[in-house]
């Protein structure tokens, strides 16, 4: 056989070609695949906040929440995905309802005890179900072929890490990445102005979820994380749990300077405000620092849309001449017209502040 001659300045290519072959084969298996570009035909995968590694369809088109997951849809709707929602509102507020109409067409999904209700869920038949990380029935809902993306909150990184994961669900990453940068920024800038704050003049601070018992957000929850961003001291940080039942002994103890109340109950401020017999005691109370936490497109002490401006509204409530109501409303009408496409009037603004000054 005779070999092939070479002319003069041509490569012998063929072998060059296959070489490279093989050390772009070797590079590409070394390379980690994230789990949500693994893709097969027309589906694809995407790890939760628990590490669970689900299987959704590659376009996501119908999506329920369960209770506990409620920040999910405002979320969907930030990102401009809301449109894909078709059940699943913990509550209704009047700000949502304006910034995505949709939404008041949508009943509440019932749930107990934080279980779904796995038959009713099936017959929606979703391409996704946002469920909340303490989920009782997980196991059975993932035997029953329920696509179930476990959500989290314990603190604001979490959070971000849930944007990530419903944006990447419904392939909004460029509107996710807009939002997580612009929470960034407003952490660094309060950060910056607060940090020269000493440790004995921070404001102390007591959410409570409930008043009639008394319950608190104990040291599980993502709100000592907001607070001590926001220059303050978190009462119960050193009480594990979610959620902590108090007495009023114990209340007097902790001796808070600022009271939050949570709107998700709704006379926990009046409560509070109308007993002088229980509450005329608490030092919150008798220098009128006891504010119920704005309500926009959700519950601000519980959302995963707005914790920006909660983290503005919480440093301007504990420290005014650092962050002002002026900055404060100038912020909220930007962001509301920036990330809802919607113009903030002041008859919205106002009623999102109802109670919280």
């Amino acid at each position: 056989m005779k070999k092939r001659r070479t002319r003069k300045g041509e490569s012998n290519y063929f072998p060059l070609l296959s070489i490279f072959a093989i050390f772009a084969i070797i590079i590409l298996t070394a390379i980690p695949v994230s789990a949500i570009d693994t893709q097969s035909g027309d589906t694809k995968t995407v790890v939760d906040a628990m590490g669970n590694t689900v299987t959704i369809p590659k376009n996501v088109e119908k999506i329920v929440a369960l209770y506990g997951a409620c920040s999910a849809p405002y979320v969907l709707s930030g990102v401009g995905a809301g449109d894909k929602l078709i059940g699943g509102l913990c509550f209704k507020t009047p700000m949502q309802v304006k910034v995505q109409p949709e939404y008041d067409k949508l009943d509440t999904y019932k749930v107990q005890e934080y279980e779904g209700n796995i038959e009713e869920l099936l017959k929606l038949k979703p391409d996704v179900v946002f469920g909340w990380y303490t989920l009782k029935n997980e196991k059975e809902m993932r035997d029953a072929g329920v696509p179930l993306v476990l959500l989290k909150s314990t603190n604001l990184s979490d959070e971000m890490k849930n944007i990530q994961i419903i944006s990447e669900i419904t392939g909004t990453q460029d509107t996710a990445k807009q939002l997580i940068d612009y929470f960034n920024d407003t952490v660094k800038m309060v950060k910056d102005k607060v940090s020269a704050i000493p440790q004995s003049e921070k404001k102390k601070v007591l959410v409570l979820s409930k008043v009639n018992p008394l319950k608190a957000m104990g040291a599980d929850a993502r709100d000592g994380d907001l607070i001590r961003k926001a220059g303050g001291k978190f009462v119960t940080d050193n009480v594990p749990g979610f959620t902590v039942d108090l007495n009023m002994e114990q209340l007097l103890n902790l001796d808070p300077d600022y009271i939050i109340v949570s709107p998700t109950g709704k006379t926990n401020y009046d409560d509070i405000v109308n007993n002088s017999s229980v509450w005329d005691n608490v030092r919150a109370k008798k220098e009128g620092h006891v504010y119920q936490a704005p309500i926009g497109v959700f519950y601000w002490d519980k959302s995963q849309i707005e914790p920006n401006l909660y983290l503005l509204w919480l440093t301007n409530m504990l420290y005014p001449d650092i962050i002002s109501s002026e900055t404060l409303k100038d912020e909220t009408v930007k962001y509301y017209k920036k990330f809802f496409n919607y113009d903030l009037t002041d008859d919205d603004y106002n009623a999102i502040m109802t109670h919280s000054r």
